[in-house]
């Protein structure tokens, strides 16, 4: 148990109110952190999905960039249009 739970057992044991509202607000306080971890998780994931995502597409243009007359364009080239 925690402190705050401990703390709310014993001032609902005393007869105080505040021990109720105590124990609400660790339990909602307990569920928003649970919520807010699942909402970064979820961002994380999806960052390392598009972070991978970018890098495969950036090979498969690399890779595909043809010179007007068809031969592939060489690295030192595709660094003109991005630099």
């Amino acid at each position: 148990m925690a402190w705050d739970e401990d703390a709310s057992i014993e001032l609902f044991n005393d007869g105080l109110d505040t021990g109720s509202a105590l124990t609400e607000l660790h339990d909602a306080w307990n569920s928003q952190v649970g919520a807010l971890k699942e909402a970064c998780a979820h961002i994380s994931n999806h960052l390392d999905y598009t972070r991978a995502q970018r890098a495969k597409d950036n090979a498969y243009v690399e890779t595909s960039m043809k010179k007007i007359g068809g031969d592939p364009m060489t690295v030192s080239r595709l660094n003109q249009y991005f630099h």
